[in-house]
């Protein structure tokens, strides 16, 4: 009998968001890819820390528009930009749908 499906977040619902939306911030900030992949990316990254609720909003988003030199304005475009990166994997929609009908569904995400 099964009891719950597991479905993780980052890369198996959702596109993975950061990476699409990196691309597009160095375009948009006219910044160095490396740059805005440090914000974002890695362990100790201020994007990280964000995630995992270390940094608060307000901080993150005043490191960004510090280290990329964006003003109030540019970090609103920064912020939709990211968040409106991920999207649902082809088909995940639909079949999450579908399972609910009959399962207990949990939803996660590993940082």
């Amino acid at each position: 009998m099964i009891k719950a499906i597991i479905v993780d977040m980052g890369g198996v619902y959702f596109s993975d968001g950061t990476t699409i939306a990196i691309e597009r911030i160095c375009k948009l900030a006219k910044a160095p890819k490396d740059e805005v992949h440090s914000l974002f990316r890695g362990l100790d990254s201020p994007g990280n820390l964000f995630r995992r609720g270390m940094l608060t909003p307000k901080k993150f988003w005043a490191v960004v528009a510090k280290r990329l030199k964006l003003n109030k304005d540019q970090i609103a475009q920064v912020r939709d930009l990211w968040y409106s990166s991920y999207k649902p994997m082809p088909g995940m929609k639909s079949l999450v749908a579908r399972l609910r009908k009959r399962h207990r569904m949990i939803v996660f995400s590993v940082i």
